[in-house]
């Protein structure tokens, strides 16, 4: 128990990393799209390199597959460069929560389309992260309203993502030549170029961007390794339910340290408000 709990927290660490660097080059004003290009073509060589398996390339229903994965990737980049946009203008750490409090779209549409229906305890923490997401946008300024409008931006776009991620398992459709991870790289690289290509950023790196891009995709590949791991320990006793609120809500947790005494953001009452709802939120979508 002890082992897959810690190895889900080390996974929403491994995530907390990507929101530390999207708000450093919100901040910085760094090239974000260069970033997301190295990052996503360094990972997807390091996956080919060494976790597929090219023979079982054919089998099973690879274009349905890559379809699915390849789409899920290509809108994961544009909810971090959306992320990244409303990092520029608002508090970083309402940000990253509010967008990182996705889950709980998947769970939705697994109840509505797979029949899935989840407990009364469980539709309460979904209750509470929609406050969490509400409360926030309640009227307080135009400029406010921007930043926490493109929160909520991609809180859709990461819900659409895991929605995509989900529908293999729902659909049957099995990766044999695991390629997932090569897939959504891919497709991540596309959506960092299509981002560039409509912002105008230069889509090549600084010498500053490359190092970061590359060490992120160690990172990365780290997080999924991880990410199963945890869930295989945690199913092993029956706790798989607890794997992704855990993994979301330790990252929340850290990226909100981060936001307190790194960026030194100040929180008023409805920023703690948000995060308390969020967590709680998290919590009970963990309860059967």
């Amino acid at each position: 128990m002890l082992s897959g709990i810690l190895l889900a927290i080390l996974t929403g660490m491994c995530w907390t990393a990507f929101g530390m660097v999207l708000s450093f080059t919100a901040r910085g004003r760094h090239n974000v799209v260069a970033f997301g290009i190295v990052q996503n073509l360094s990972c997807a060589l390091i996956s080919l390199a060494f976790f597929t398996a090219p023979s079982a390339l054919g089998e099973g229903r690879p274009s349905a597959l890559f379809a699915l994965v390849f789409a899920a990737g290509f809108l994961n980049s544009l909810g971090q460069f959306v992320t990244n946009r409303a990092m520029k203008q608002g508090h970083n750490g309402i940000v990253w929560a509010i967008s990182q409090s996705s889950m709980i779209v998947p769970f939705i549409m697994a109840a509505l389309c797979f029949g899935q229906t989840g407990s009364p305890c469980q539709w309460g923490g979904v209750a509470l992260i929609l406050t969490g997401i509400i409360l926030p946008n309640l009227p307080h300024g135009v400029n406010d309203c921007r930043w926490l409008g493109a929160a909520v931006g991609a809180f859709l776009l990461f819900g659409t993502v895991q929605t995509l991620y989900l529908l293999p398992a729902m659909l049957d459709i099995s990766d044999p030549a695991h390629f997932r991870p090569v897939w959504a790289a891919l497709g991540m690289t596309a959506g960092w170029t299509a981002s560039g290509g409509a912002s105008r950023q230069p889509l090549l790196p600084d010498r500053a961007m490359a190092i970061l891009g590359c060490s992120m995709a160690l990172i990365s590949v780290s997080s999924l390794l991880l990410f199963f791991h945890a869930i295989d320990k945690l199913n092993q006793i029956g706790a798989g339910n607890i794997a992704i609120p855990l993994m979301v809500g330790s990252n929340i947790f850290f990226f909100t340290l981060f936001s307190i005494f790194k960026l030194r953001e100040k929180n008023t009452w409805r920023e703690w408000s948000v995060l308390a709802a969020l967590l709680a939120g998290l919590i009970l979508l963990a309860l059967h």
